[in-house]
């Protein structure tokens, strides 16, 4: 930027487009946003996950950090995914962060919870610690034995 200060947006990336080349990116921890007060109107789309191959309804999606993880007793994850007796996905394992960026509208952003978890692909491409990789309707998240789909709010 012309301020001289480095931009927050550089952290991220975005996957490439099927037949686009994929560029190569610096590792980063990801940004963390200081939490602010945002107003909803009824015409924002904030987003929600859904299970593929199953009549579980969708999770919606909240603005700010939204985790993912298995359903566990004791667990910090916003949204949990049942898991039956496998536990590949850990407690809390990616993080959604919805975001209002002006002249943008409403942003996702994805990213792993922590560095140790078991592999996770978003589009079939690995996501690693240290990646924040938006997302938009349509795209898949694929977390050990099981697939979610992010797709625009049903009340929209």
């Amino acid at each position: 930027p012309a301020c001289g200060e480095s931009s927050q947006f550089l952290l991220y990336k975005q996957l490439a487009n099927k037949g686009q080349v994929k560029k190569s990116v610096q590792k980063q921890v990801p940004f963390v946003a200081e939490e602010t007060r945002i107003s909803i109107s009824s015409n924002d789309n904030i987003g929600q996950l859904r299970i593929m191959g199953t009549k579980i309804p969708p999770f919606s999606l909240n603005l700010g950090q939204n985790v993912i993880g298995r359903s566990a007793t004791v667990s910090n994850a916003d949204i949990q995914i049942p898991i039956r007796g496998n536990k590949n996905i850990s407690r809390e394992h990616i993080v959604i962060e919805v975001k209002r960026v002006p002249g943008q509208g409403i942003i996702h952003y994805i990213s792993l919870y922590k560095e140790n978890v078991n592999q996770t692909r978003v589009n079939n491409e690995i996501l690693e610690f240290g990646d924040c990789i938006i997302i938009r309707p349509g795209d898949i998240i694929q977390l050990p034995e099981v697939n979610l789909i992010f797709e625009e709010s049903e009340n929209r």
